[in-house]
This record gives structure tokens, sequence and C-alpha cells, in this order.
């Protein structure tokens, strides 16, 4: 009898091993919320370009997209810690199931894009694995969390242009610069030039000193909106649809 009991234990054992190592995924959030950074990979401020770029994802395609990232992965594989998260947090719409996890584990250094069974199509595993390869695991080779993500979903090949094509709609990017090109360096210095210009202009003509207050008054306001004063904290208002996944999708190291 002891010897029945002890070897039903070990069975019991033996099954419930497996999801218990799989079982650290964080919990779901109460909101659905776009950048999820555990692991503190991100500023404030990239946390904030990132939900920018994935809440105007959500508005324009109803696509749930979201950034996960964790100190490590509890014993599990990347492939089974993405798809019981995705599972757990209910990514995509429940009629669509177009959701789309980006989990990122540091301790592993794994890399996993998850798509919901309604962006396979659109987002295939070759061409989610091209966008690994290409950008993210460059930048995340040399500790450029940020830059990696970004260009995947902001590059002419990356995500939101796909969307954008697909959908026919204008994803609100609006001040979030693409790493690596200097578009937003370049702007501030023209803009800066322009600036001086006029000014040189207005001081050698009456009444230059009030309109030059005027003038720095304006910038000043202008200067003031950029996206990194834009604190929206990563949550998108509503709770998370319901979706699910079959398990597509496209990881890699760094």
């Amino acid at each position: 009898m002891k010897r029945a009991l002890a070897l039903a234990l070990m069975v019991l054992f033996l099954v419930l091993l497996p999801s218990a190592a799989v079982g650290q995924v964080p919990a779901r959030p109460p909101q659905l919320t776009f950048v999820n950074d555990y692991a503190n990979l991100l500023s404030a401020s990239q946390r904030d370009a990132l939900t920018q770029v994935l809440q105007g994802i959500e508005q324009a395609t109803t696509a749930e997209m979201v950034v996960v990232t964790v100190p490590d992965l509890g014993g599990a594989d990347a492939f089974t810690f993405s798809q019981q998260l995705f599972t757990e947090w209910g990514l995509g719409k429940k009629d669509k199931n177009n959701g789309l996890l980006i989990m990122v584990s540091l301790r592993e250094r794994e890399f996993r894009f998850h798509t919901g069974y309604g962006l396979e199509g659109l987002l295939p595993d070759s061409y989610l694995g091209g966008l690994i390869r290409q950008y993210i695991t460059p930048a995340f080779g040399e500790g450029r969390f940020y830059d990696g993500l970004a260009l995947a979903l902001l590059s002419a090949d990356g995500i939101v242009p796909r969307l954008e094509r697909e959908y026919n709609v204008k994803i609100d990017a609006t001040g979030v610069a693409l790493p690596g090109t200097g578009e937003a360096s370049l702007t501030n210095m023209l803009g800066g030039a322009a600036f001086f210009v006029i000014f040189l202009l207005l001081m050698m003509t009456r009444g230059g000193r009030g309109m030059l207050w005027f003038l720095l008054g304006h910038s000043m306001g202008r200067s003031s909106r950029g996206f990194g004063g834009n604190n929206r904290g990563g949550f998108g208002g509503g709770g998370f649809g319901g979706g699910r996944s079959g398990g597509g999708g496209a990881g890699g190291r760094w």
C-alpha cells in the first residue's frame, strides 16, 4: 500500500513538474499595458515612445501588440513561456485573435515574436525571423534594446509600414525618431538654423526686440511637446481582448 502511494505521488510530481517550470509568467495587468518592462531595459522616455507606437497600432487596426521584458524565463524555453504568457494575458481581440507578443528575456538573452492566429498571414514566421536577424540581434548585442525594438517596428520594412499598407491606415508615431537615421537631430538642426536667421533679420529692423520675445515664447512652447514628455505609463485604457495564439512567430538569441 505504501509503495503504491509513493508511486502515485511520484507520478503526480512528474506530471505537475512541467507546469511548475513554466508557471513563472508575470500576472496579467488589470489594464491593457503596451510596454511591460519587468527587466528594466528601457528608460522612461523609451517606454513612452514605444507605447505611443503600439497604442497607435491598436487605435488604427485594433491589433494588440505588447512588449514584455523579463529578468529570466523561470526554467522554461522561450516558446513555452511566450505561449503561456500570450494565453494567460489574452492578447488580441477575441473575435480577431490579432495579438502580437514581443518578449525579451535578459538572462537567457532570448527574444521572441509570438503571433495570434489572426496575424499569422500578415506577419509570417519568415518575415518576423528576418526582422530579428536584421534589427533585433545586432542592436541587442550592443545593449541597445530600444533601438532594436524601434527599428523592427518603424523601419521601411518594419511592422508599422506593413500594417499601414495592409489596412490602408496611418499609424500615429509622431515625434518618435527612427534610431540610427539622424532624422530627429537633422530636423532640430534645420529648425535651429532657421530660427537663428530670422532672429538676425528681426534684430536689424525696428521693433525687433518685441518680436524676438514673441518668437522665444513660441519656440519654448513647441519644444515642450516632444515625445519624451508624453508620459502615459504604458496603459491603453482598456482590458485585454482575450485573443489566442497557435504558436506562430519567430525567436532568436543575441
